[in-house]
């Protein structure tokens, strides 16, 4: 668990109460720890969720974050809204920022128990809308690429690691399957760089009751670079009988593109699989191993 331990610790009530500074309305509110992720921590303060990094490396996600989101308000999805924002403070040991939530629970959960993403197409319409030229001319100032997922060689050394981990802890695996989509070369992408999430997993996609999409979250990692992590939810988030219709509602995708997005959605799924594992997130393991079949599974 070393690996996930932070770097700062953050108090909830502490927190609390610098968020209250900030916000006087919130005095008195419920404060309470909601999660953690392998950046920052979040805590429930009344209605609003704060945000805080708890590494250095979230601290320039986190500030990327608080300028993009209000550009994303005409999104056909919801994203955040941000309340409040700000550097460290008394309380608050990270940049961070209050936030309206997203209703919904993870389409992790719902692939663990057997549901579907009910809307694929309205999923297709919000890349399509997040992807558009003109979206990326005014973003210029987001980092372009920093973590080169259109470039599959960089990602197959962390494949092969947690496969392997995986079968050690018992997990059942088609690692065979997954070496040879690893080891296959598509091509390079054709599809022009973009504003892209660049963090879509499982975990970040929002459903209501029946399924349908209710938003995306977690925007740290959004960047400006061609859309192969963000095709990714094509392959896990999607039945194979789904996909056609898919592309057909986002528009024209080149073989590549989805190949290496293919090849990013097995990446995707297994560090799910791994984290899921450290932290006995049985529904998180269960979900992601539900996306990582799919994924090998043609269409």
């Amino acid at each position: 668990m070393g690996r996930w331990l932070p770097e700062r610790t953050v108090d909830p009530e502490a927190a609390g109460r610098a968020l209250v500074r900030h916000l006087p309305e919130l005095a008195g509110a419920e404060v309470r720890p909601v999660g953690a992720g392998w950046d920052n921590a979040v805590i429930a303060v009344g209605p609003l969720y704060l945000r805080v990094t708890v590494r250095a490396v979230g601290d320039p996600l986190m500030r990327n974050e608080q300028r993009l989101l209000p550009t994303l308000s005409d999104l056909p999805r919801s994203v955040p809204k941000i309340r409040a924002w700000g550097e460290p403070e008394a309380g608050l040991p990270g940049p961070w920022m209050a936030i309206e939530p997203v209703p919904g629970r993870e389409l992790a959960e719902v692939l663990a128990e057997g549901g579907e993403l009910a809307d694929p197409l309205a999923l297709a319409a919000f890349l399509r809308a997040l992807h558009a030229p003109e979206r990326a001319r005014s973003l210029d100032w987001l980092p372009h690429d920093p973590l080169q997922r259109a470039h599959p060689d960089r990602i197959a050394d962390r494949v092969h690691e947690w496969v392997d981990r995986a079968l050690a802890a018992g997990v059942g695996l088609d690692a065979d399957a997954i070496a040879a989509l690893m080891e296959a070369d598509p091509g390079a992408p054709a599809m022009a760089p973009c504003l892209v999430h660049g963090d879509l997993h499982m975990r970040h996609v929002l459903v209501d009751g029946s399924g349908a999409c209710t938003g995306i979250i977690d925007w740290g990692d959004a960047c400006l670079a061609r859309p192969v992590g963000d095709f990714a939810a094509l392959w896990w988030g999607i039945a194979p009988s789904a996909r056609t219709g898919f592309l057909a509602a986002y528009g024209p995708v080149d073989s590549a593109t989805l190949a290496h997005a293919r090849r990013f959605a097995v990446f995707s799924c297994l560090a799910l699989v791994v984290a899921g594992m450290d932290f006995g997130q049985d529904a998180v393991v269960a979900g992601a191993l539900r996306g990582l079949a799919r994924t090998l599974e043609e269409a």
